[in-house]
This record gives structure tokens, C-alpha cells and sequence, in this order.
């Protein structure tokens, strides 16, 4: 699995910002952490970890350093950050960053980035590894965080399970199929090629779903098999998932 990197730039779903325009169009009222935890049980699948990213645009034009600073570091103070999180910073030819990140507790680690390009936009990430339904509570909390910098946020939740070995294709279709009928889902789109299966679909179980080509979205599942440790990672995750599955 991809090991977690501190980064100062914005993070793949966040950049959906920027090269999608659909991206930026769902609502994120309503349900959404609920259906995913759901969906994963269904699987069987045993828990890795959960993830919830928050992003949205603090500031029409880009912020002085200092600003972005006190920016970053009060969102993180909301999440429960301490003074021994990592700091880091960076500044190109049209962009300025900064970033904190730290563990919150022994299953917790978060994540608060700020990139200054054309505008400029906040960036909250939470992992957690100490259980699945404790997705829905880091959702709500990463959400109160940017509304109390007066900001509605752009949310995606995603919780990654696996399992022993190596799935065959139709087994990892056999876990897409279980994981969308526990939520009502109608499969949208999908491929499928080498050992790795991914499925996006839509289910009135989610609100705010993305609009696609004409086709509204708002969970995806994914497996792929890893030979390093020999296990069949799944994800799920709402409305997309991001990065590498």
C-alpha cells in the first residue's frame, strides 16, 4: 500500500479542483461516510484503514506566507494537532505551500495543506486505523473544521480493507457486486485489466453525487492484488476514489 508522504503540494482528489470542473459540483449535505461503511462490511473484507479528505478554496487570490501559516495551523488546532506535529514548506515559480502533519492519537494521522496558486485552497486529510465506523465522525469533524473558518468543504470519505492472497477476477467482481447491493447501487462504469478491478456506480443512498459525462456518480470500489505481502486490497470510497488504489 502507498506509504504516507508529507506533502506540500495539493493532494491527487484535491486537485480534481483544478482539472475538473465536476469535481467541485457536489453537495456534501446529507449522508455519505453511513452508505460507505455499508458497503465495505458487506464485503467481508478486513479493515486497513479510513480516509477523509476536505479541500476548498479559503481565499479568491493567493495569501502572504504568514497568512497561510496561521491558516494551516488553526484548522489543524480544531482537529486536535499538537505542537509536535512536522511542518514543512515550499514556494515555485506560481505556487506557495505549507503543510502540518502529525499523528493525533496512536491510530490517527492528519494532514493540513495549503496551496497558493491561482486562488487559494485548504486541504485536510485524516487516516485512521483504529476502526471503520469511526469514518463518519472524522467526516463530520474535518467538515465543522472548515466551516468554522467559514468555508463549506468538499468531502470524499474512502475506507480500505483486504484479503489473504490472491482474489481471481471474477472474485473481486463477486466483492463489487456485494459491496454496491448492500447500498442499493447501479453500476455506472468500470474496468478491468490485469489484477486490479475498479467499478463506479451510483446509489440514492449517497446525496451530492458528481455529474460524469451525463451520468451521475458518487461511489467507487476498487481491488487490486499485491504481491509484496500477497493480499487483495479493496477499496471503497465516495464520491471517487483518489490516488493510487
Amino acid at each position: 500500500m502507498p506509504k504516507r508522504r508529507l506533502a506540500v503540494i495539493l493532494p491527487v482528489i484535491g486537485a480534481l479542483i483544478l482539472i475538473n470542473p465536476q469535481a467541485s459540483r457536489f453537495s456534501t449535505n446529507g449522508t455519505q461516510a453511513a452508505p460507505v461503511y455499508r458497503a465495505f462490511n458487506a464485503t467481508g473484507a478486513e479493515f486497513v484503514e479510513s480516509r477523509v479528505t476536505g479541500w476548498a478554496a479559503v481565499d479568491p487570490q493567493p495569501v502572504p506566507e504568514s497568512r497561510g501559516k496561521e491558516l494551516v495551523t488553526r484548522v489543524a488546532s480544531l482537529l486536535g494537532a499538537s505542537g509536535e506535529f512536522t511542518s514543512a514548506g515550499n514556494t515555485g515559480h506560481n505556487s506557495r505551500g505549507y503543510s502540518l502533519a502529525g499523528d493525533l492519537d496512536a491510530n490517527t494521522h492528519l494532514l493540513v495543506s495549503l496551496a497558493s496558486l491561482d486562488q487559494t485552497y485548504l486541504v485536510v486529510n485524516i487516516t485512521n486505523r483504529g476502526a471503520p465506523d469511526a469514518l463518519s465522525i472524522w467526516r463530520d469533524k474535518v467538515e465543522q473544521a472548515f466551516r468554522e473558518e467559514g468555508v463549506s468543504p468538499h468531502l470524499a470519505v474512502a475506507i480500505t480493507g483486504s484479503f489473504p492472497g490472491r482474489l481471481s477476477r471474477q472474485e473481486m467482481e463477486e466483492r463489487v457486486d456485494q459491496a454496491f447491493g448492500a447500498v442499493g447501487t447501479k453500476r455506472v462504469e468500470g474496468i478491468a485489466e490485469g489484477e486490479m478491478v475498479s467499478t463506479s456506480g451510483y446509489t440514492p443512498a449517497v446525496s451530492g453525487p458528481l455529474q460524469v459525462a451525463g451520468r451521475l456518480i458518487n461511489i467507487q470500489v476498487a481491488l487490486r492484488y499485491h504481491a509484496t505481502d500477497n493480499r487483495t486490497y479493496l477499496q471503497v470510497g465516495s464520491p471517487l476514489l483518489g490516488g493510487e488504489y
